[in-house]
């Protein structure tokens, strides 16, 4: 599988994201990619959500980051949110967004001129999401 290609070859991955790569978590294996990128041992958080396809999060924290100047927040219902595991205690974690205050479903890392965005959230199954999630996803590939 890619996680497992990935924790086989940590330098290159950690080598990549700091020349520019974008290294963008999933359901239930961000914690493994974080633990590779910044090598620390990281847990996976309480699991949360409604298993919708959405990365848009219901609630939105560090308003004034600069992803939210590319990205205009509109905070999702909670039931319509995707369901992952929280990555609020990810150490070094810039929170973004989740799914209530205090539950941090997405965030970030700078590594080098690279980052590593956690995103534990079901988003790559294809269903039905937002116009925001997709926009969300755009500005995470393009770096932020």
């Amino acid at each position: 599988s890619g996680i497992a290609q990935i924790e086989q070859a940590p330098d290159a991955v950690r080598a990549w994201v700091s020349q520019g790569g974008q290294l963008i978590g999933e359901f239930s294996n961000t914690h493994r990619l974080w633990a590779v990128a910044f090598q620390v041992p990281t847990d996976q958080g309480a699991r949360r959500g409604s298993c919708q396809d959405n990365l848009q999060p219901v609630v939105q924290f560090s308003p004034a980051d600069p992803f939210w100047q590319v990205v205009a927040f509109a905070p999702l219902p909670a039931g319509q949110s995707g369901c992952g595991h929280e990555v609020t205690a990810f150490e070094g974690l810039v929170p973004i967004g989740g799914w209530a205050e205090g539950q941090v479903s997405l965030g970030y890392r700078d590594l080098g001129s690279g980052r590593v965005w956690a995103c534990d959230l079901d988003w790559q199954d294809g269903g039905a999401v937002t116009e925001l999630s997709l926009d969300m996803m755009a500005a995470m590939i393009a770096g932020g």
